[in-house]
């Protein structure tokens, strides 16, 4: 089992300057905006907003003025029976130029949580040095009472040039080789009947349980609610995280069942200064390649 120091005081960097995940440069940019601080830069050549989403319609009937749209379905890939995965990096560099993000533009994403984190995971992945998430996203903006725009939405091809990091998308061996080390934490971002294993594997469709060792906070966790789509505050993520039994330091792999959700715990953790991975193919690449697991609720207690 993997090594809990819950004896060490817990100490976040929660500044705007945040750590970086990888072999990012150092930050200088929040991860993290208000629509306060999107109102005051909307006009900012320097800025590319851009509305992550499954289905344009959403976009077409409303959006932040200035936004172009980002379909999600072509930033991931069907990959046989692992579903969801990276498209090859020619592929979604394109998407992304087309969307027009270049190398010297602050790219502020914003819609539906999960699209918008994986654009996120993505474009760090891919080096891109400036990428924040608007809180609340269109939610908050409608509700500090600003314009919203309708309609379609041209721009011109971004020039964007991809400078690839090779320790944020983790695969399994990777994962195994570290998940009982000490100074690494597994987040599994499943709810509590998956991650448990009491769904039964959504009902023989898979293995039940989750890596062993792994701690669990279900991403909407992060949120305040359905409704409401903004992070609950550093403190609640804090409380959540150690639950989950993750301390501070600790690099943390973000997993959940095909690399979505965790889409979500992986920002989070990247706000709260974590060093942090992603395992995209997550539990069913797990699974699907019998590696161990276990069942049963697995938090320490808090």
């Amino acid at each position: 089992m993997r090594i809990n120091r819950h004896g060490i005081r817990r100490v976040l960097a929660l500044a705007t300057v945040l750590l970086p995940a990888s072999g990012l440069a150092q930050q200088t940019h929040p991860l993290l905006v208000t629509e306060d601080w999107l109102a005051e830069r909307l006009d900012d050549p320097g800025l590319l907003l851009l509305n992550v989403e499954y289905d344009q319609s959403t976009f077409l009937e409303g959006h932040i003025p200035g936004a172009r749209f980002l379909p999600y379905q072509e930033i991931v890939t069907q990959a046989g029976e692992r579903l969801v995965e990276l498209p090859p990096v020619e592929q979604v560099v394109e998407v992304f130029r087309r969307a027009g993000i270049s190398n010297d533009l602050h790219v502020v994403l914003y819609g539906t949580p999960i699209p918008a984190a994986r654009a996120f995971v993505t474009l760090e992945h891919l080096g891109h040095q400036q990428v924040s998430i608007l809180d609340g996203g269109l939610f908050a903006w409608r509700e500090a009472g600003r314009e919203v725009a309708t309609g379609s939405v041209s721009g011109g091809r971004g020039a964007f040039e991809p400078r690839p990091q090779d320790d944020v998308f983790v695969d399994a061996e990777w994962v195994d080789e570290r998940r009982n080390r000490a100074g690494y934490a597994l987040l599994d971002g499943r709810p509590d009947n998956e991650y448990t294993g009491a769904d039964n594997g959504r009902d023989g469709t898979y293995r039940p349980g989750h890596i062993p060792g792994a701690g669990q906070v279900y991403w909407e966790e992060f949120m305040v609610s359905r409704e409401e789509p903004r992070f609950v505050s550093r403190d609640q993520m804090e409380t959540l995280f150690r639950r989950a039994g993750i301390d501070p330091g600790e690099t943390v792999i973000s997993y959940c069942y095909i690399g979505m959700r965790a889409s979500v715990n992986y920002f989070v953790s990247r706000l709260m200064g974590h060093e942090t991975r992603f395992y995209d193919g997550s539990w069913n690449d797990w699974s699907l390649l019998g590696l161990p697991a276990e069942r049963g609720p697995q938090r320490p207690p808090g």
